[in-house]
């Protein structure tokens, strides 16, 4: 399968960046972030905040294109997720632990639940 590579404007008009930063980047302090040179080519990069302890964050979230931006995500999310439960059967692929490091008794219980949390 040939991979398409998308557009970094789309990457940030979507919203896919700032859900990307929000839930994922931002807690771990990091920021995955673009920089567009004067001939509008973009470059992707991690701005690396580990050392600030409560991880970083966006100043204001309240207005309507971040708004607008996190609704088009969950829309995606909600379409692609149902999508690869029925096809994959997981949303999140599951690290799968090896043979060797066998599952300890007590976590098999909930190992079992939250592989099949999506069915």
């Amino acid at each position: 399968m040939d991979q398409k590579i998308m557009d970094l404007k789309e990457l940030i008009d979507v919203g896919y960046l700032m859900e990307a930063n929000r839930q994922f980047f931002h807690p771990l302090g990091l920021e995955l972030s673009v920089n567009f040179d004067e001939d509008g080519n973009g470059e992707l990069f991690i701005i690396d905040g580990r050392d600030i302890q409560e991880g970083l964050k966006y100043d204001d979230l309240s207005d309507e294109d971040s708004n607008k931006k996190n609704k088009n995500i969950m829309d995606i999310v909600r379409k692609r997720f149902s999508t690869r439960t029925r096809y994959l059967g997981f949303t999140i692929q599951p690290i799968i632990l090896p043979i060797s490091n066998p599952i300890p008794e007590k976590y098999k219980e909930l190992v079992k639940r939250v592989m099949n949390a999506g069915e």
